[in-house]
């Protein structure tokens, strides 16, 4: 995400609970809820809980800029915050 501006500018995100968060790209309509627990996830099609082996970018966002964790800290980037890592 370095390097890029931040989508969500004019629209911060909503706090829907301690670990779930519904998050809107300027220039779109479309929400996304994203939940961070054991297997973080997002509405979007993007998202590793639907199959994929990555994250998406609203994950991403939401550990980086609403929770704030360091980017070298490798929760951001794991599929999975438990030892398990099977769907």
């Amino acid at each position: 995400m370095s390097g890029r501006a931040v989508p969500w500018r004019t629209h911060p995100p909503q706090v829907r609970g301690p670990t779930s968060f519904i998050v809107r790209e300027d220039g779109h309509e479309t929400k996304r809820k994203v939940t961070i627990g054991s297997r973080p996830s997002c509405t979007c099609s993007s998202s590793g809980a639907n199959g994929n082996k990555e994250l998406c970018l609203h994950v991403l966002f939401t550990m980086l800029k609403i929770l704030r964790v360091p980017a070298t800290n490798p929760l951001v980037w794991q599929l999975s915050l438990t030892g398990e890592c099977s769907p």
